[in-house]
Parts: structure tokens; C-alpha cells; sequence
């Protein structure tokens, strides 16, 4: 594998995970109270995995979860 080769992959993970991370803000401008347990309950055991296999994964998980325990009665947070 040549250096362009090397380069061209580093630049395409670095604008995926750019976009992933973009994706997780966007989804915090237009997400609903009542759908944040759905999405804490959704991304709780991702979180996890995430962090072994990709930092900005699980960058994006827990600032989506975090937004959501922030806006979220404790009550159903806890439920979550």
C-alpha cells in the first residue's frame, strides 16, 4: 500500500467521523422529551462497545445520551 493510499483512508475516517459526529447534534436539535428514553435505552449497551472500537462512537453516544439525562425527569431516566 502507497502513501496515497494511506492518506486517502485516514481522510475518509476522519470525514466519517466528522459526519457521525454532526449526525448526533443534529439529532439533539430536533429530538422530542417523550423520544429520550427510547434513545437512552437504545444507546446505553452501544456505549460500551463503542469506546473499544471507536473513540468518536462513543463521543457521539454519550453526548446524545448526556443531552438526553439533562432534559429528562430523573424518574425516567432511571426507568431507561
Amino acid at each position: 500500500m502507497d502513501t496515497t493510499e494511506i492518506y486517502y483512508a485516514e481522510d475518509r475516517r476522519s470525514r466519517r467521523n466528522s459526519q457521525l459526529l454532526n449526525a448526533a447534534n443534529e439529532l439533539k436539535e430536533i429530538l422530542l422529551v417523550d423520544q429520550m428514553p427510547q434513545v437512552v435505552v437504545a444507546l446505553k449497551d452501544y456505549i460500551s462497545k463503542s469506546k473499544r472500537d471507536s473513540f468518536y462512537r462513543y463521543e457521539a453516544c454519550y453526548n446524545t445520551i448526556w443531552y438526553c439525562v439533562q432534559n429528562m425527569h430523573y424518574l425516567d431516566f432511571y426507568k431507561a
